[in-house]
């Protein structure tokens, strides 16, 4: 059929087995380009998570469309200042207000209520995300947020349309520009993928912008096939989850997790901090392939 080997099958191809694992399929004119948010989303987990906390923001604040503008502009400044992953971990205060952003895998499962907080977190993968203030017909293949907060992007080629990684890795070098605020200020990382092989930075710095592999081997999934990324020494641990509820509350609603949560299980939970693997000297060797 023409089209059926598209970048668009590609990312339906992704987007499925994401979404078989627990992800959320977002919506692209959910985000905000001026804030680097999904407000929906963000809103949305607010809401099943931290409702008393939200209820008082909004008599603090006056209303919800004031509290829901001034908590995101509130949240985006922190995220300029603080970096994504620290907010995720620690959270934001607003007015007095502690919210927090993201809920880490417990230990244990004595208490019921941090699994319940876990499991409320929201992983997204949004397709075709128009991101720039400048230039509103770019857009990135995939964006990839944790309860609305952009962690990663991805641009994909299929060599069946004449086009590999390294298209991909061009693009990233001479398309996308290093102050757009997802990339400056939001993403941790960014993909660059054909069905053969994956390519990532961390900083996007224009044509001097630096990839390494990100390989698993041409023998699949877990199979070693040749020239790939070796393997972590530190022991296995198992892979996280990520919350698979799809509900539409807001804060204000009445929508709650199925089992209710105390304060002190938020705290305890917010305590939690997945262990540091060590760094490992062998993250590239020289049978890893170069980067380009």
């Amino acid at each position: 059929m023409a089209g059926s080997h598209t970048e668009l099958r590609f990312e339906e191809a992704i987007e499925a087995h994401l979404l078989s694992n627990g992800w959320i399929s977002g919506t692209a004119s959910n985000y905000r380009p001026a804030l680097g948010l999904d407000t929906a989303e963000l809103f949305t987990f607010i809401g099943a998570t931290q409702q008393k906390e939200w209820e008082r923001l909004l008599s603090l604040h006056g209303g919800a469309d004031v509290a829901q503008r001034k908590f995101a502009e509130r949240l985006s400044a922190e995220i300029n200042q603080r970096g994504t992953v620290d907010v995720l971990r620690r959270g934001v205060v607003e007015l007095g207000v502690r919210i927090d952003l993201a809920y880490f895998r417990p230990a244990h499962e004595i208490t019921p209520g941090l699994l319940t907080l876990y499991d409320a977190n929201r992983c997204t993968l949004t397709r075709q995300v128009h991101f720039s203030l400048d230039d509103s017909d770019k857009s990135l293949d995939l964006l990839l947020s944790v309860n609305g907060l952009p962690v990663a992007t991805a641009e994909l080629k299929n060599p069946l349309t004449q086009q590999d990684v390294r298209h991909a890795i061009r693009q990233y070098r001479e398309d996308r520009k290093p102050t757009e605020l997802v990339f400056s200020k939001r993403a941790v990382v960014h993909f660059a993928v054909d069905p053969d092989e994956v390519y990532l930075t961390t900083r996007l710095e224009g044509r001097g912008t630096r990839f390494l592999p990100f390989n698993q081997g041409s023998g699949g999934p877990g199979q070693s096939g040749g020239a790939r990324n070796p393997s972590h020494p530190s022991p296995a641990t198992p892979a996280p989850t990520c919350g698979s509820r799809s509900g539409s509350a807001t804060p204000g609603s009445t929508y709650s997790p199925g089992t209710s949560t105390s304060r002190s299980t938020r705290r305890a939970s917010r305590r939690r901090r997945p262990a540091r693997s060590p760094r490992s000297s062998r993250a590239f060797t020289s049978g890893t392939p170069s980067a380009p």
